[in-house]
């Protein structure tokens, strides 16, 4: 049976990406149990709606990854395969997954649009942090770097803030120690009112240690 992450929704990516408001992911279902995924280095795969550009802004979002990151995704890419569309109303991406293989849809053209590259970035690697949670990381690296983010505020509809789940608190944290980019304004709420680990570095450094070996 597939499974997917909804990690984003278009307005707040929108807000959060200026420090005022949080990302809207929804967890449909727990990751599969661990040793599912066998390691697929490689490039990533695109099905026919992902235009010329489309990839571009994939693989360019990939390449400005601190090389670090790109190490740490570098076993995995190869079992990822990502269309463009719309995933839901008011959703920017999410990822699916299913017999060993990862899905990732992006709605590129409207995060593009209204924030260039840099939404385009985030949005692209907090979807290929998912695939690097599931794959790669062991349960209890999870929870030793979950401890690291600080619970946030607030519990709106149950999703925000103090309510976010493990899943999409390490897809934000590997998003923004990726892209070294935690918001227009130091210490600003972003993801789901997910704050920023409360030391980016130690929870890079924590993550590559701490992941399975390819």
């Amino acid at each position: 049976m597939a499974s997917a992450v909804r990690p984003i929704t278009i307005i707040g990516l929108v807000l959060a990406l200026v420090g005022l408001a949080a990302l809207a992911p929804k967890l449909r279902s727990a990751a599969p149990a661990e040793g599912r995924y066998p390691d697929a280095p490689g490039a990533v795969r695109y099905d026919a709606s992902a235009s010329p550009t489309d990839r571009s802004l994939v693989d360019g979002a990939l390449a400005r990854a601190r090389p670090e990151a790109r190490a740490a995704l570098a076993p995995v890419t190869g079992n990822v395969l990502v269309s463009i569309g719309s995933p839901a109303p008011g959703v920017a991406g999410e990822t699916r997954w299913k017999d060993g293989r990862f899905t990732i849809e992006l709605n590129l053209g409207l995060v593009y649009q209204m924030l260039g590259t840099k939404g385009t970035d985030r949005l692209v690697l907090h979807e290929f942090g998912h695939v690097l949670d599931i794959a790669r990381t062991p349960p209890a690296l999870d929870v030793e770097l979950d401890k690291q983010t600080p619970r946030g505020y607030g519990c709106k509809d149950g999703v925000n803030g103090a309510c976010a789940v493990p899943r999409e608190r390490f897809a934000e944290g590997f998003s923004k120690w990726a892209t070294g980019d935690v918001g227009a304004q130091a210490g600003a709420v972003l993801g789901y009112q997910i704050l920023p680990p409360s030391d980016l570095e130690r929870w890079g450094r924590d993550l590559t240690a701490g992941m399975r070996r390819p």
